[in-house]
């Protein structure tokens, strides 16, 4: 303390020396410079009963916090080891619990404390007036920004921010980016420091001089996550970590038995966003198949558009669909075969009893001629025929069945089996029937073969595993097996786009407890990056499911709840597809 004193005697008595300006002079502010740089500000200087006072905001640009108390009319200059307390009619200092006192009292005015110049000199800094020149100088030594790194792994990115001596800072937080703001620096080495570092969790970092002694570090994060900033010493060191594993949770019940799971996690790779829906065996609602269209017509429409429509709690999108929004896959729904299997893959099943589970099937439907004793199979069920192929049409598929007459033959059949018209091609679909539609061998067959009256006997072997099947929604590749990953892209030969890489996903799991969970997973965005189907299948392990499968995802990836879109679909809005999973009331 007796040193501080005795520096302050000193310095007042070689200030005392100094011109002060006179009354004429006063008429203009005088500038402000410190390090030689001038300092721009509203608040400018004035002499008073031939002293010069300055705004405190000035000891800013040498290395000191500012806090006033506009009530109390004081201020608090804070620096490492340092503490002041300064207020307005007083000439007293406090410092650590003890008192020294400047030449002057401080003065309140326009909001601020201005302080006598001799402050200065308590504070051990260097300065001069210029009576010609009106220009008050200021000599510090200010702190330096000597260099950054990066040092990245799995866990965080870590931001070394090394100095020649502890800064003084202030820092503005968001999960976006980062502000420091920082006292007492000497900017003018910071164009000459690299920012360009490439990191995951990193987007940029901007240096940029704000003032005289004063800098601004703008850390820009490549996506919102948590940070941590601390200090160490020997050396000075100021640190950050952009923290890349976490995990922000949030839950609401959506119905009595169901509730919904909102996920933001980082993993090594980037964030994802992933929403949960877990239903209860207890939950009062049942799992139903939306097909988008008419009964009419097949079509497409958005999730959200089919929940309004049959007024379901909840809704996920569910099969893969072509451009007209044929369903591609088993689609069954209350008994009727609206669409049929292929390459086996996997399907939700929901029996008579309301009791779900995962399965693959590449059992079609088939049609037994009962005077020939001769059974044909389909090759499908409501799609555009291909070449060779045999196909039944329902009048889920439309009024016609829009065939050519190529090489091709068609039967019309009541429901009882009973062949009732015989055509070529485009046969008008019955409301009470369907058709049979043939090209290659199996027209060959039909046209030496059928005839009206004949029996058609439609059926299917999906009956004689799964005989109270009552809904079937077909997706793929199968995700667990008996607790256990079991994506299967190749056996179910799905195209790249879907078995590789990440992207946004729609899946459906079982637990051994009889729960359901539904998750829909954000991609293709800096702010969810999508999983992989591996990576799908060990999050609904996670979740606690045994038995799950992939549905369709990307654009088509949504969940409704409530009526509303709960994730961010990658298109931007809801894409249109052709079918979805609602969770309906019973």
């Amino acid at each position: 303390m007796r040193k501080i004193i005795g520096l302050f005697t000193l310095l007042t008595l070689l200030l005392s020396q100094a011109i002060l300006p006179s009354t004429a002079q006063a008429q203009q502010a005088p500038r402000v410079f410190v390090n030689g740089q001038l300092v721009g500000s509203q608040l400018l200087p004035f002499v008073h009963q031939s002293t010069l006072f300055v705004p405190i905001q000035l000891i800013e640009h040498l290395g000191f916090q500012v806090h006033l108390d506009p009530v109390k009319r004081s201020a608090r200059l804070i620096q490492p080891g340092r503490f002041f307390v300064l207020k307005a009619g007083s000439k007293v200092i406090s410092w650590k619990k003890e008192g020294m006192q400047i030449s002057h009292e401080p003065i309140w005015q326009d909001n601020t404390l201005f302080v006598p110049r001799s402050l200065f000199g308590s504070l051990g800094v260097l300065m001069s007036y210029s009576a010609y020149t009106n220009e008050f100088k200021i000599t510090a030594n200010l702190n330096q920004l000597e260099n950054l790194q990066i040092y990245p792994n799995k866990v965080y990115s870590r931001l070394v921010f090394r100095f020649s001596k502890q800064p003084v800072y202030t820092v503005q937080e968001s999960d976006q980016r980062l502000i420091i703001d920082l006292k007492g620096i000497d900017p003018e080495n910071l164009a000459t420091l690299d920012t360009s570092f490439k990191d995951a969790a990193l987007a940029s970092i901007d240096l940029q001089k704000t003032g005289p002694g004063t800098a601004r570090i703008t850390i820009n994060k490549a996506y919102p996550m948590p940070h941590k900033i601390y200090w160490l010493s020997d050396p000075d060191r100021l640190m950050v970590d952009l923290v890349r594993i976490f995990q922000e949770q949030k839950q609401s019940q959506v119905a009595p038995g169901i509730n919904l799971e909102s996920t933001y996690q980082g993993f090594d790779f980037g964030p994802v966003r992933y929403f949960a829906l877990t239903i209860s065996p207890q939950a009062r609602v049942k799992l139903v198949p939306a097909v988008a269209g008419s009964e009419r017509s097949f079509g497409k429409a958005s999730v959200s558009q089919l929940s309004r429509k049959y007024g379901a709690i909840a809704a996920i999108n569910a099969s893969y669909f072509n451009r007209e929004g044929y369903t591609l896959g088993l689609m069954m729904k209350d008994r009727e075969f609206i669409s049929s299997p292929i390459y086996g893959r996997t399907f939700l099943g929901i029996d008579q009893k309301q009791t779900p589970f995962v399965d693959d099937t590449s059992r079609s439907l088939s049609v037994f001629f009962t005077q020939e004793k001769h059974n044909l199979a389909f090759n499908a069920v409501n799609l555009p025929r291909q070449d060779q192929q045999l196909v039944l049409y329902t009048p889920h598929f439309g009024q016609r069945t829009g065939t050519s007459a190529n090489d091709s033959f068609e039967l019309q059949v009541q429901l009882d089996g009973t062949i009732s018209a015989i055509g070529s091609n485009n046969m008008e679909i019955p409301e009470d029937g369907f058709v049979i539609s043939a090209q290659g061998g199996a027209s060959r067959w039909l046209r030496a073969n059928a005839y009206e009256g004949m029996q058609a006997l439609v059926f299917s072997k999906l009956w004689e595993q799964w005989a109270n099947l009552n809904h079937a929604i077909s997706g793929g590749p199968r995700l667990l097996k008996r607790g256990q990953v079991a994506v299967n892209s190749s056996e179910e030969k799905f195209q790249a786009d879907i078995a590789i890489g990440r992207a946004p996903r729609t899946a459906l799991g079982l637990k051994a407890n009889g729960e359901i969970v539904m998750v829909v997973v954000d991609g293709r965005s800096s702010r969810s990056k999508g999983l992989t189907l591996i990576e799908l299948a060990q999050l609904l392990k996670e979740k606690g499911a045994v038995e799950a499968l992939n549905f369709d995802g990307g654009g088509s990836s949504a969940m409704v709840v409530k009526g509303r879109v709960v994730n961010s679909p990658s298109d931007g809005s809801e894409r249109a597809v052709g079918s979805a999973l609602l969770v309906m009331p019973e």
